[in-house]
């Protein structure tokens, strides 16, 4: 289940790279396209929504469940119910 979360911050690695690479590239080229105004920020905006979405709605919730399970097992366990019961 970790190898998920790893890969999952990897992917985000990656794609937070292109997109920075992709908008230093739009920022230093007009292309003569947009006379003054910035014709690419549209396109910048809307792939960082994409990533933080994708990365919000791909994470899987089985993940956060063991995470709060685990939390809550810690918890159990050093409030002393579990070693009375052994």
């Amino acid at each position: 289940m970790i190898w998920y979360l790893v890969g999952g911050y990897i992917l985000i690695g990656i794609l937070t790279i292109f997109l920075m690479a992709y908008d230093a590239f739009s920022q230093s080229f007009d292309f003569g396209l947009s006379d003054g105004w910035e014709f690419f920020w549209f396109q910048r905006y809307v792939l960082w929504l994409i990533v933080i979405v994708g990365c919000i709605y791909f994470l899987p919730k089985e993940l956060h469940t063991k995470i709060s399970e685990r939390k809550y097992v810690k918890e159990w366990r050093t409030k002393g119910s579990f070693t009375r019961k052994l």
